[in-house]
């Protein structure tokens, strides 16, 4: 199985001739609505001003009503200027339970992109507020960790509405919502790793779907003036430190079983010393010679990291990789929050750690991959955030599989689709993920959901799974969870037959 790539941008301009072309393309003036959905990330984002004026930004619930004023902020809000909401509300979790009768009012603040809350005295009730108020009479709160429809706000649309029509909204603005009333409802803080969550629907100006980006096709890099042809069966590094600008590599012919330790973590190496632009990479396979039995603790005793492919380059594509018994498949680092990568037909089987690891945060397409057998599926920021980026997966499947893994009560377990929320957006489509039992870690996470879109995407339970559905926590417009299993060994069929 191959880990396709690991990825250096260099800070610089892009090539007239690079893989990745700018210009967005526009859809037709049909497209459906878009859900976006996020939620608080700093504990800057939500605050708590009592009547004497003294701000808590560290409390880890949120008392709404009880006469104070709750700022809930939600930033790098990826709504058009012209857009037209149609929906939105905040999910809330129970901290504690509080049913006696309360009456709420929800504004939000009147400003082009709110600012993170301070300890400031009345620094939250002294902003300025939205014309348009939503009244809510929320139903008693009876157990702690509920978060349904008694913990969702009424419709705020008039509220975005307002905010998002100044003149001076932009995309990636950011909005804060205030809470006031009588009564009481205790709702858990993002320091109770319960974060209040924001949805918002809305059609983009025009109707035009959110623009996407262009790469080359597989057959327009192959017929490149520039092609390097690789081939053979090899036990040591393949390693180009300095490849031309606007070159393919083809691999098609490369089988590496050089991935072992005391050899390489890395068996394939591509701009180690000069990165390039306009990189191609097209095929090759890396048979992992790791022993298969190896705990995930072993891998990182033994390798720290590693994966098939490493490539530095401004921007990269990779076509047709396979890979056997890693421990990531895709790897991308960046040097520019500009860098744009693509991961379009590859197989990996086995794979120990990440499906997709984006941990310093880049723009990357994943399309028309089988993730057949992993242990993680995305990893976002992990060590650098990026509000500009995007994680696009389009046609794909992740299927997870039970590992060696001393962290699991049976020695056998998998890990979760988001290892954690990053800095970015998401723009998921077509995409099935496949659980044949509980994750080993902690099941709260399971109901982690990058802010973005969602299309089409099916959460599929093996017979093993026991967890309480309420552990996905609000599913994103586009989401559904289904125990069919038959839809994930048809959808390994239907990418295997078709490649």
């Amino acid at each position: 199985m191959i880990r396709c790539l690991r990825i250096f941008p260099v800070v610089g301009a892009l090539v007239a001739t690079t893989v990745w072309v700018g210009s967005p393309t526009v859809a037709n003036a049909a497209a459906p609505p878009v859900t976006i959905v996020t939620s608080v990330k700093l504990g800057t984002d939500d605050a708590e001003e009592i009547s004497s004026g003294r701000v808590d930004l560290t409390s880890t619930a949120l008392d709404l009503g009880n006469g104070q004023v709750v700022g809930i902020r939600f930033d790098a809000l990826a709504i058009p200027p012209g857009a037209t909401i149609t929906a939105a509300s905040i999910q809330f979790k129970t901290s504690k339970a509080s049913t006696k009768a309360a009456s709420l009012v929800v504004r939000a603040q009147a400003a082009d992109s709110a600012a993170p809350f301070t300890k400031v005295s009345r620094n939250v009730s002294s902003r300025a507020r939205t014309t348009a108020s939503v009244p809510w009479a929320p139903a008693g709160w009876v157990r702690a960790k509920d978060a349904g429809l008694a913990q969702r706000t009424p419709d705020l649309a008039p509220l975005v509405r307002e905010v998002v029509g100044r003149a001076g909204w932009t995309s990636g603005n950011a909005i804060a919502f205030l809470v006031t009333g009588t009564g009481v409802r205790l709702a858990t803080a993002r320091e109770a790793s319960g974060p209040p969550v924001l949805s918002v629907e809305f059609i983009p100006p025009g109707g035009d779907e959110p623009p996407t980006t262009e790469f080359l096709t597989l057959a327009e890099a192959l017929a490149r003036p520039n092609v390097v042809v690789e081939t053979g069966l090899r036990d040591t590094q393949l390693r180009v430190g300095t490849p031309p600008n606007d070159t393919t590599y083809d691999l098609r012919g490369l089988v590496s079983q050089a991935y072992r330790a005391g050899i390489t973590e890395y068996p394939v190496t591509f701009g180690s010393t000069t990165p390039p632009s306009g990189l191609v990479l097209v095929g090759g396979e890396v048979q992992g010679q790791n022993p298969e039995s190896w705990t995930w603790q072993d891998w990182e005793a033994e390798l720290k990291t590693g994966g098939a492919f490493y490539v530095s380059a401004a921007d990269a594509a990779l076509f047709g990789g396979r890979a056997n018994n890693v421990f990531d498949f895709v790897k991308v680092q960046r040097r520019t929050p500009t860098a744009r990568y693509l991961v379009e037909g590859c197989y990996g089987r086995y794979v120990r750690d990440d499906a997709i690891e984006n941990d310093e945060e880049a723009s990357i397409t994943v399309r028309d991959c089988l993730f057949d057998g992993i242990s993680m599926g995305v990893s976002i920021a992990q060590e650098l955030p990026n509000a500009t980026a995007v994680t696009a997966v389009h046609d794909t499947t992740f299927i997870f599989e039970a590992m060696p893994n001393t962290t699991a009560l049976d020695g056998l377990g998998h890990g979760r689709l988001f290892k954690q929320l990053g800095g970015g957006t998401v723009d998921f489509r077509n995409v099935t993920v496949c659980y044949p039992e509980n994750p080993m870690s902690s099941p709260d996470k399971l109901g982690l959901w990058m802010p973005g879109t969602y299309s089409n995407v099916r959460i599929v339970l093996g017979a093993a799974f026991t967890e309480s559905l309420t552990r996905f926590g609000t599913l994103p417009a586009g989401v559904t969870i289904s125990r069919d299993w038959t839809i994930c060994d048809q959808a390994r069929s239907a990418w295997l037959a078709a490649h």
